[in-house]
């Protein structure tokens, strides 16, 4: 039986999470808009936040550990089938 026989069914799973690539790029998305808007309500309100960084070493981090980490994992998840030629990471339908 071919794949694509076997899967012919609706599939459960949102499609968004079908494949390993696509919740990191969503989240490295929503966090970087996320980050920037904390970053900026702190700024001009000046609001601290509960660290031990200033808010623009903070926000260096954020986006150093949040947003590029994100997207690299999502750039490899996609990248890795693309190069080995095997399919990709996929949830079971």
């Amino acid at each position: 039986m071919s794949f694509a026989a076997e899967h012919t069914g609706k599939s459960v799973t949102p499609t968004f999470l079908t494949l390993g690539f696509r919740p990191f790029f969503l989240a490295a998305g929503v966090w970087s808009a996320v980050a920037i808007a904390l970053w900026i309500v702190v700024l001009t309100a000046g609001i601290e936040l509960p660290s031990r960084f200033d808010p623009l070493a903070w926000h260096i981090h954020e986006m150093l550990f949040g947003f590029v980490m994100a997207t690299i994992a999502g750039f490899l998840l996609t990248a890795i089938p693309n190069w080995t030629g095997r399919p990709p990471v996929a949830a079971d339908c």
